[in-house]
This record gives C-alpha cells, sequence and structure tokens, in this order.
C-alpha cells in the first residue's frame, strides 16, 4: 500500500511510514471513514430536505400573501411621504417676512411726510396683501400637517398589523432554521431546488447559492427587498405610536 502522507510505498502490515513518520491507516479503515462521513453527510443533507418540506408547507398555508401585503403596506407609506410638501410653509413666511420690508417703508415715508392718512392706507393695503395672505398660509400649512399626519397613522397602523401578523406567523413555526426575511415560498422551494440537485448540502449553503449565483439574482434583489421591509417593521410600529401620542396631546 501506499503512504497517505508521502504517497510512497509501504508495507502493508506496517503502522508508521518509514519515510516520513506518518501514522498509516489500511485502506480499509480509509473506506470506513469515508463512508461513515458520506453516511453523516447524506443524513444531514435529508435532514435539510425534510425540514424544507414542513417549512414550505406551512408557510404555504399560513402567508396569506402577507409579504405582499406587506410590500404593499411600504410603498403606500413612502409614496405618501413623498406627497408632502413645505411650499404652503414657505410661500407663507415669505409673505409675512415681506410685510416686514413694507412695514420700514411705511415708516420711513411717514417719518418724511408725517402723513397718518396715506401712511395708516399704505400700512392696510400692505398688510391685506402680505400678511394676511402669508398667516392664511402657515395656518393653513398647519392643517395641512394634521391631516398628513392622521393619514399617515392609518397607513403605519396598517403597516404594523401586518407586520405583526407576519412575527406571529415566523414564530408559531417551531425553531425555525433561518430568518424571517428567508421564509417566502418561493425561496424556500429555490432552497429546496439547490439541496436536491447536489449543489449544497445544507439550508445555510444554499442561502449562499442564492445570494452569489448570477441564475438567482432577481430572487436575490427581492430577498433585499424583504430584508428591507422586515427590518423597518418595528421601527415603523414604532412611529405609529409616537404620532397616535402626539395627536392626542393636541
Amino acid at each position: 500500500m501506499f503512504c497517505q502522507n508521502c504517497g510512497k510505498q509501504i508495507s502493508e502490515t506496517t503502522s508508521f511510514c518509514v519515510f516520513c513518520g506518518n501514522q498509516v491507516r489500511s485502506v480499509n479503515q480509509y473506506n470506513t471513514e469515508i463512508n461513515k462521513s458520506n453516511l453523516s453527510r447524506n443524513n444531514i443533507r435529508n435532514e435539510e430536505i425534510e425540514e424544507l418540506k414542513r417549512m414550505i408547507n406551512y408557510f404555504s398555508l399560513k402567508q396569506n400573501n402577507i409579504y405582499q401585503a406587506l410590500e404593499e403596506c411600504s410603498s403606500k407609506l413612502k409614496s405618501h411621504d413623498e406627497q408632502k410638501s413645505r411650499a404652503l410653509l414657505i410661500l407663507g413666511i415669505i409673505f409675512t417676512a415681506s410685510f416686514g420690508v413694507f412695514l420700514l417703508s411705511v415708516l420711513s415715508y411717514f417719518e418724511k411726510t408725517k402723513d397718518v392718512g396715506i401712511s395708516l392706507f399704505l400700512l392696510v393695503f400692505f398688510f391685506m396683501f402680505t400678511a394676511a395672505p402669508g398667516l392664511l398660509m402657515i395656518s393653513g400649512y398647519k392643517k395641512y400637517s394634521r391631516a398628513y399626519e392622521v393619514k399617515r397613522n392609518v397607513i403605519l397602523k396598517e403597516y404594523y398589523d401586518v407586520a405583526n401578523e407576519f412575527k406571529n406567523q415566523y414564530l408559531a413555526y417551531q425553531n425555525c432554521p433561518i430568518g424571517i426575511e428567508y421564509c417566502t415560498p418561493e425561496i424556500l422551494s429555490c432552497l429546496l431546488e439547490i439541496i436536491l440537485s447536489g449543489r449544497a448540502d445544507t439550508i445555510k449553503e444554499a442561502l449562499n447559492i442564492v445570494v452569489d449565483d448570477s441564475k438567482y439574482r432577481a430572487l436575490s434583489e427581492k430577498l433585499s427587498k424583504i430584508q428591507r421591509n422586515t427590518s423597518t417593521a418595528a421601527t415603523n410600529a414604532g412611529m405609529a405610536a409616537i404620532f397616535s401620542a402626539a395627536n392626542l396631546m393636541r
């Protein structure tokens, strides 16, 4: 037989290589170790396959398009935030501030002419066309902001309800081996396909392939989007509680 370390031929009966001193395993011992390793690997692989099948069955029944609902709520919240405009407030400040400039001009005119009637007329005129519209704009912005926050709270509550249902479904699956963001039937089926094809032996290895393999690039991008949505769910829920408390204090 040959030494597994240096590759030189040695006696079948020796326990140590006379050339390198390495402990020698017989062919039978070597094959037995390989068989044990393969058997252990197959057992792990089969357990992972069965686990994925159970997860696919569970989340397919329990999910009820919850990921889609979570994504829709996230998009709705983003769209609502993009609609908020401070133009009314800015215009109100500009109009109100411009009245101060005109006020100085009127005072300067009064000091020169001592004409109370015209000065008062100019003061009222400028107030009606600058400060008054500016104050109305600022007041209108405050009302708009309150309506905006009320609507946003409604969206946040919807978001929180979906996220909470999402979390409860995940926690109900005892000892789930992967994170909440991976538990869509689509991703789970993809992981199962990879393991069955022999490209991976464990769920973790299959997840790495999904992220790295260009064949699954679209799925990987979807996975990243799900991760962003789930990671912000708790934050948005907290914000909803804060906004609700603020509204009650108004």
